[in-house]
């Protein structure tokens, strides 16, 4: 059942989470959720209702990928609003898309999970005081399960990292997939 006086939008983007101090609202620095509201109300000429998002992330974490869902009032041009939304700029936000949804569509329920993709460094370098100083490269070093012993083998792709530990963080299972740099 379609719902009149609402116009419901589920937005996929990716972001370069160095430029942000996370998705939610922090007043006086810039934000995920900032970002994309100023995109959406820009190409709507209204305010974003309901603004929700499926995954919230800390500052300086990128995304390939996250959702969100809101919805305007009528009338309004949703050709040109969609075009407008997905033209790239220089905010910070990638591969922009709006789509029409059903009024029952929400963010918190659209996905079916939460992947990680970490990036190892693979060629023994470590970081330079340039890359530390300004935030670059930023991480947690991850450390092999004590039962694997000395002699273990590499980390696979697409690991259930569950018994991976980072050093002063809880055990807590997820799933991740890497690629070395």
């Amino acid at each position: 059942m379609a719902r009149l006086d609402r116009l419901q939008y589920l937005i996929s983007f990716g972001y370069d989470g160095s430029r942000f101090y996370g998705v939610p609202n922090q007043p006086g620095l810039p934000t995920v959720g900032v970002t994309l509201r100023e995109r959406l109300e820009a190409a709507s000429g209204q305010r974003a209702r309901a603004l929700n998002f499926t995954a919230r992330t800390d500052r300086g974490v990128h995304a390939v990928e996250n959702l969100a869902t809101c919805y305007f009032l009528p009338p309004m041009d949703e050709v040109a609003f969609e075009a407008a939304v997905a033209q790239d700029r220089p905010d910070g936000l990638e591969r922009v898309v709006a789509t029409r949804a059903d009024f029952h569509t929400h963010a918190r329920n659209v996905s079916r999970g939460k992947w990680y993709r970490y990036r190892l460094r693979t060629d023994g370098a470590r970081r330079s005081s340039a890359e530390v100083s300004t935030g670059r490269l930023r991480g947690h070093k991850i450390h092999r399960p004590r039962s694997e012993g000395r002699g273990a083998g590499p980390i696979s792709q697409d690991s259930p990292f569950a018994s991976i530990r980072l050093r002063g963080w809880p055990s807590t299972p997820s799933r991740a997939s890497w690629s070395g740099s």
